[in-house]
């Protein structure tokens, strides 16, 4: 068995399709919610904060959003970071990508961030099509 380590092949901490890759087959597209979508990318444009609730969170967590894209398999994902993150430290914190459909709650927070300098639109990652970015 072969032991795997993180993939950086660059200074950029924002993930890449070769570093979220699995050999699973992912589950089936949550319904979209085109409300949700359009408040996203309302955030990113004004660059606002915004809290949400996610099955795969605890609680209600603040995000700054940085895009809205589809991925290769056809779910509307966003990126977040949490604006609290160290992504100085040795292993930086990543960006969370979370499944819109599945977003339990959401809502805008009258604070706004700056964006993240690694953001890359042009990764692998975003290559279903970028709805909206920073």
């Amino acid at each position: 068995m072969m032991a795997t380590s993180p993939v950086r092949a660059t200074r950029s901490w924002w993930p890449n399709k070769s570093a979220t890759a699995t050999n699973e087959r992912p589950a089936s597209p949550a319904a979209r919610k085109s409300a949700y979508e359009r408040l996203l990318c309302n955030a990113i444009s004004g660059h606002w904060l915004v809290e949400l609730r996610h099955p795969d969170l605890t609680g209600w967590r603040r995000f700054a959003p940085h895009a809205v894209f589809r991925s290769a398999s056809g779910h509307v994902n966003v990126s977040v970071v949490d604006p609290e993150a160290d992504r100085t430290a040795e292993g930086g914190d990543r960006p969370e990508i979370l499944e819109v459909g599945r977003l339990a709650g959401l809502r805008l927070v009258a604070e706004q961030f700056d964006p993240d300098p690694l953001f890359d639109r042009a990764s692998a990652l975003h290559e279903g099509g970028v709805i909206c970015s920073v």
